[in-house]
């Protein structure tokens, strides 16, 4: 799937990586006992249970959303 930006991105690299699971809000919970800092979930209508982002140390864009 290709798609254009909107908007200009805060990351280094313009690639998004998508990650599936079935349980949104636990994929980011665990995260965030992790340590690490993912985005919000949000619910765009392509991702009705939801969907956040988390950016990788080389600043790649990995999206988690719902299988």
């Amino acid at each position: 799937m290709l798609s254009g930006a909107s908007e200009p991105t805060t990351a280094k690299h313009t690639v998004l990586f998508y990650v599936y699971t079935q349980d949104v809000a636990a994929a980011r919970t665990s995260l965030v006992h992790a340590g690490l800092n993912p985005g919000d979930i949000t619910t765009p209508f392509y991702a009705p249970r939801g969907e956040f982002e988390i950016i990788d140390p080389d600043g790649y864009v990995v999206m988690v959303t719902h299988t």
